[in-house]
């Protein structure tokens, strides 16, 4: 719209509004997007997950892979580690439960006769403790997800005390 020079009425009129002078492409040209800027990553989220199973951004430099950056959390993984611990743990010593509680009734109870644990099964559940106690330990002074993942629960997974 531009303004009237005569008097009377509006003093805008509408005209048509010319786009500026720009070459339209031509059938044969193909869209292309503008180039990346020189020096500076381009980062894509990538939709897949580390071997671990977390989210992973990928950053990549004029198409080059420069590196993975894995998303979990420090607190977060440190806590589930040491859910899984708690648990094998507690699935280790559980059947022995009874062994205890057995000679701790037996001690509360005037007349009972005393019924010893086993020392075998002192040993065990002892040494499930300890290792148990042990990882407990190594997770908590972890100061990276690298650390952490570089402690081996195989020991406590696999432990069978009757091999």
């Amino acid at each position: 719209m531009t303004p009237r020079s005569e008097g009377g009425g509006s003093s805008f009129s509408s005209s048509k509004v010319e786009p500026p002078d720009v070459p339209l492409p031509s059938g044969n040209d193909k869209p292309t997007a503008p180039p990346p800027f020189q020096g500076t990553p381009e980062v894509f989220r990538s939709s897949s997950v580390s071997e671990e199973g977390s989210p992973v951004v990928e950053v990549y430099e004029n198409g080059a892979l420069l590196s993975k950056i894995d998303l979990r959390d420090l607190e977060e993984e440190r806590a589930r580690l040491r859910r899984v611990v708690d648990n094998r743990s507690w699935a280790l010593l559980s059947p022995t439960d009874w062994y205890v509680v057995r000679a701790a009734e037996a001690i509360l109870e005037p007349g009972q006769p005393t019924k010893p644990v086993p020392q075998p099964v002192w040993d065990y559940r002892r040494a499930v403790r300890y290792l148990a106690a042990d990882l407990d330990t190594l997770l908590a002074a972890a100061t990276s997800l690298g650390q952490l993942d570089a402690i081996d629960l195989a020991p406590l997974l696999t432990f069978d005390p009757f091999v």
